[in-house]
């Protein structure tokens, strides 16, 4: 069984998928998953449990299947026919990215009523999310929703779970040492700075965790995080551990090593929930009933409108409970 996942987006939205391809590890054990997307978002998954190889969605000869009527790149179009099963979360408002696939000899499985009793014959199905920007369920769920059609449990459990291998592992116990201080990783960024609590907030609560003996301080950061790093080295200039240079995979299993993880509605949030680490997530623009992770070990702290009215103290609470520092 060779079966294809197509996913472009961002972290978060990979992450999210992660529990649709479970489904299908489960369903068939020895198949050969590959994902079409961005390498380096998918290594969370490549041989790791989900992928045994990713293809680059963002090379040159793939700008043809975004074209109405392009000429495709013959290989592509034999490399896409040599699967069993090709699951797409492209957004394709017009359908021309699902025309070119169908191009490739799949099969409209929107016309096949026999793909649930798994008897499909001929060409391989195409499985389409329906529209990834409009999510009125958990997007676990919303992202699974292709495989109803192959007549998938509607009530299984849909978290996500990244598996770490040895190399990660030894990778994050070199990097964080012998320290026995327990370590608490903060992400002070998001990408969005609408989703992101003040900076000044932020550097009110690293000084405080600072002053809690036994606790160590991580600062993770991405290149959309640069203005918030900033003002913290001003503000603690040589005094912190920060990473910004990780891939994501160093980065889950860093995240993994920690005991709690303070951040926003971010990739490293979910990074940080998938590897289990007991997480603080600040939720504002985005609804947590639809994109934050799930689970016992994350709290979310959600203020609609204005992430300014998150006060120091409610968040102080949260950590508490989170890690008694008694």
């Amino acid at each position: 069984m060779r079966i294809l996942i197509i996913r472009g987006g961002a972290v978060g939205d990979f992450v999210l998928t992660l529990p649709a391809v479970a489904l299908l590890r489960k369903r068939w054990p020895n198949a050969h998953i590959e994902c079409l997307g961005y390498p380096g978002i998918a290594v969370l998954g490549l041989k790791r449990y989900y992928f045994e190889a990713v293809r680059p969605i963002d090379y040159r000869p793939m700008a043809g299947f975004f074209i109405p009527g392009q000429a495709l790149d013959g290989e592509l179009r034999d490399y896409i026919a040599s699967f069993q099963l090709v699951v797409s979360y492209i957004y394709d408002p017009d359908q021309i990215f699902r025309k070119n696939l169908l191009r490739c000899g799949l099969n409209d499985a929107e016309e096949d009523p026999t793909l649930a009793s798994q008897r499909w014959n001929g060409s391989p199905p195409l499985l389409l999310c329906e529209d990834p920007r409009v999510v009125d369920i958990a997007a676990t769920y919303h992202f699974a929703k292709p495989l109803r059609k192959l007549g998938f449990l509607e009530n299984e459990i849909l978290s996500p779970r990244l598996h770490l291998t040895e190399q990660d592992l030894r990778f994050a116990k070199e990097r964080k040492g012998t320290s026995p201080d327990r370590l608490v990783a903060i992400h002070p960024g998001s990408g969005s700075e609408s989703k992101n609590w003040p900076i000044k907030k932020w550097i009110e609560l690293v000084g405080r965790i600072r002053e809690v003996e036994g606790l160590r301080v991580l600062i993770t950061s991405g290149e959309a995080d640069q203005e918030e790093l900033r003002a913290l080295r001003r503000e603690f200039p040589g005094e912190l551990w920060i990473e910004d240079a990780l891939s994501l995979d160093q980065l889950a299993a860093l995240l993994a090593q920690a005991t709690l993880f303070l951040g926003h509605d971010s990739g490293p949030g979910h990074l940080a929930a998938a590897v289990g680490t007991p997480s603080i997530l600040i939720f504002g623009k985005t609804d947590p009933l639809i994109w934050a992770p799930r689970g016992n070990h994350v709290t979310v702290l959600y203020v609609r409108d204005n992430l300014e009215l998150l006060d120091l103290e409610e968040v102080w609470a949260a950590i508490v409970t989170k890690l008694p520092l008694t």
